[in-house]
């Protein structure tokens, strides 16, 4: 059986009458029992809140982890691409020295005659 402490109760539907909230002291009274009742309900619960949210921040905290593997890859990746991107730059660069370069396929006063 669940132990409800009267006093509390009482005097808490004293202070809800004294506000002029209520139009009796039963109304009172009853909204002091739900209230209380409430409350009890609650701190039986709490275990299984508190459970929860600790779940929960443990969760963000491996999806942050995971997040920040993903982007450290993904920053490889890119420097790989980048890497990459600069050699070939590199060889186009040694292609046009030894003259194979786009403007040798232009004809006469630099006009296009691949027709």
């Amino acid at each position: 059986m669940k132990h409800y402490n009267l006093s509390e109760i009482m005097k808490a539907a004293h202070n809800m009458y004294g506000t002029g909230k209520y139009r009796s002291f039963g109304d009172a009274l009853r909204k002091s029992w739900k209230v209380a009742k409430f409350r009890l309900g609650i701190e039986a619960r709490r275990v299984q809140t508190i459970a929860y949210f600790e779940a929960k921040n443990q969760e963000a905290e491996e999806r942050a982890m995971f997040v920040a593997a993903f982007k450290a890859i993904q920053a490889t990746q890119r420097e790989k691409q980048v890497s990459v991107r600069l050699s070939n730059v590199e060889a186009n660069t040694d292609d046009y020295n030894r003259g194979w370069c786009y403007s040798n396929f232009r004809g006469y006063c630099s006009n296009y005659c691949g027709d």
